[in-house]
């Protein structure tokens, strides 16, 4: 068993990293969610990589980026969005982020740029692969 704070505080080998992840994917739903809620109290940096590896729900990555909305700040915002966007998708983590304008209008100011520049990265790295997926049939 692994303890939430003392992953957050201590240095992990990569063996060490899929041990963790192999005995958390194997909890059920709500224990994944609190241990990797447990390290994001702890250390936003490390609970964010968690997240985007631990095979949570979509409600659950909705419930961790709109902390990091309301908690993160400028330097920190693109780690939350970086952390769900694989499990929620684009369209959802932007109604998230557009549905904070009015409770917490910095956090979009901050989040909507970082949000966007990976949204678009990653879109320009599909078409790539598009690109060259339509060469080697043509």
């Amino acid at each position: 068993m692994f303890d939430p704070i003392e992953y957050a505080d201590e240095r992990m080998d990569s063996k060490q990293e899929n041990d963790l992840l192999k005995w958390l994917r194997q909890l059920d739903d709500e224990q994944k969610f609190t241990f990797v809620w447990r390290v994001l109290s702890a250390n936003a940096w490390k609970g964010c990589e968690l997240a985007k590896r631990s095979q949570l729900k979509p409600i659950f990555l909705e419930v961790i980026l709109e902390k990091g909305l309301v908690y993160g700040d400028a330097s920190s915002v693109e780690w939350w969005i970086k952390a769900v966007l694989p499990g929620l998708g684009q369209r959802r983590v932007l109604e998230i982020i557009k549905a904070h304008i009015d409770i917490a209008p910095l956090s979009v100011y901050t989040a909507l740029p970082a949000a966007m520049r990976y949204i678009l990265k990653a879109e320009s790295y599909d078409r790539k692969g598009q690109e060259e997926k339509l060469y080697c049939i043509a």
